[in-house]
């Protein structure tokens, strides 16, 4: 069985979106809290981003389930569902990940090691309910829209 386009695409961009999330909320909290310069901190967050490619999977999976979530109804219903899917269930891992590193940041200018690697360690977790109520409200606003005639 192939698997169709439609999973690659909607996939990729939820990859590429969650790559770009993941560097520029650990960039900013670096150069923010941290005080490091923006290139530094950029460099270091890639840096962290290849060579922990364990954890960098881990933490791009939460993106990848709302990325297949939205191809599967790229099928079955029209594209405007999709659309409201993808953005409204990547919405809130885009807050949860932002608020993660800015946490794990200050947890290390206080000394706290293990909240620091907690915060990062759990956002895949964490952003379970919140990509469940993404998907419920992305549902309604294509509902809602489909009502309207607007498809």
């Amino acid at each position: 069985m192939q698997i169709p386009k439609r999973y690659y695409s909607w996939g990729g961009l939820a990859l590429l979106l969650g790559v770009a999330v993941i560097l520029s909320s650990d960039t900013y909290a670096r150069a923010s809290v941290a005080n490091e310069t923006p290139g530094g901190a950029f460099s270091t967050s890639i840096h962290y981003l290849l060579v922990q490619p364990i954890g960098t999977i881990f933490l791009l999976l939460p993106y990848l389930v709302v990325g297949i979530v939205a191809s599967f109804f790229a099928k079955v219903e029209h594209n405007l569902k999709s659309w409201c899917l993808f953005i409204c269930g990547v919405a809130p891992l885009m807050a949860l990940y932002f608020q993660g590193y800015m946490s794990a940041q200050q947890a290390i200018l206080e000394k706290k090691w293990t909240a620091a690697s907690l915060a990062v360690g759990f956002l895949p977790f964490v952003s379970v309910p919140a990509i469940g109520v993404g998907l419920v409200v992305g549902w309604a606003i294509s509902t809602l829209f489909g009502k309207l005639g607007l498809k």
